[in-house]
């Protein structure tokens, strides 16, 4: 299985940190990625033009898009040299769709880029291919004005968490995020994506474990892509929701890789769990309803993340949930 890593001992010794080829791949879904992938290809004929010798392609796989305006607009990027379009009839999942791409990508060096991103930063392809770590995780920046988007809650809740990473009051080396990293090809087969992982959330964060606990350091750079495109208030709490889920599933393995099932073990181990149950069935209905409106609020939305996973814990069905999604992935 994809996920059993267990006795697998890497000599990181062995890998060289040259980047003289790369494959940057670009998972899709439902989104128009051309401009992304032209700015990519531009920054990577404009690195080898510079350096003999150096190799690159651009992969884009589509994750069976149901949207055909967005596939049909996307084709354009096959005009492109070096760059391949491939198209899932079925989706099969976050993790297993990277994993895809990994296998068929020919460079030594990989580049993920989520599909759905922009990119300003006319630096991104060299701040990378300079850079020395196996694994090399970039950064994010949210673009807009609190005016423009203020009331978006992705964007609220993206703007809080860029700003307490600033800060120092994130625990960042326990919250490896795939929006953009560079990874040797051969680790990442080494350490693939888990293939358990079949619902939304938490994908990451997992292979950001398991490379941790096989000695491999995570290397992190302010080398930002853009986020300039938000859900709605009503996609984004009810994603919020399928992560939760997903990460209740996985909670033992992830345990002391989420803040949020660190404040929940807290919260059960002073006996306040029946009491945030009963906060949840009274008022969830409120929350979820200012969540979605005009007017949403980070800190009560980090209340209902609470009471959520809180009410999640009560259920017994919720394993069957993750389970029924991966028999149907299997």
């Amino acid at each position: 299985m994809e996920h059993n890593t267990e006795h697998k001992v890497i000599n990181i010794s062995t890998h060289k940190t040259s980047r003289s080829s790369l494959s940057v791949l670009l998972p899709t879904f439902n989104c128009r990625c051309t401009e992304l992938v032209m700015e990519l290809h531009r920054q990577l004929s404009e690195w080898q033009d510079r350096h003999n010798g150096f190799t690159f392609e651009i992969i884009v796989g589509d994750d069976g898009s149901d949207r055909s305006d967005m596939i049909a607009g996307n084709r354009v990027i096959e005009t492109l040299p070096c760059v391949r379009y491939i198209i899932n009839k079925k989706n099969i999942g976050r993790s297993r769709m990277r994993n895809m791409l990994a296998a068929t990508a020919k460079s030594e060096w990989l580049l993920f880029v989520d599909g759905d991103r922009t990119l300003k930063n006319n630096s991104f392809i060299e701040r990378y291919l300079e850079s020395s770590g196996m694994v090399v995780e970039g950064s994010v920046a949210v673009a807009g004005t609190k005016r423009e988007c203020g009331g978006n809650l992705r964007w609220l809740y993206e703007k809080a968490g860029e700003k307490a990473l600033k800060e120092d009051r994130i625990d960042s080396s326990q919250q490896f995020c795939s929006t953009n990293f560079l990874i040797s090809r051969q680790l990442m087969l080494d350490f693939p994506f888990d293939s358990r992982f079949t619902t939304y959330g938490y994908e990451d964060v997992m292979l950001g474990k398991t490379l941790t606990e096989h000695g491999i350091k995570i290397e992190r750079t302010d080398n930002p892509i853009t986020i300039y495109s938000f859900e709605t208030n009503q996609q984004f709490v009810r994603k919020t929701e399928e992560a939760i889920r997903t990460l209740w599933h996985f909670r033992k393995e992830l345990c002391g890789y989420s803040h949020l099932l660190g404040v929940y073990k807290r919260v059960d181990n002073c006996g306040a769990r029946p009491f945030l149950r009963i906060a949840y069935r009274l008022t969830a209905k409120h929350i979820k309803s200012v969540l979605e409106g005009n007017k949403p609020c980070v800190f009560l939305f980090n209340i209902y993340k609470l009471l959520y996973i809180v009410s999640t814990s009560y259920e017994q069905n919720v394993d069957n949930y993750v389970e029924n999604h991966v028999d149907k992935l299997a």
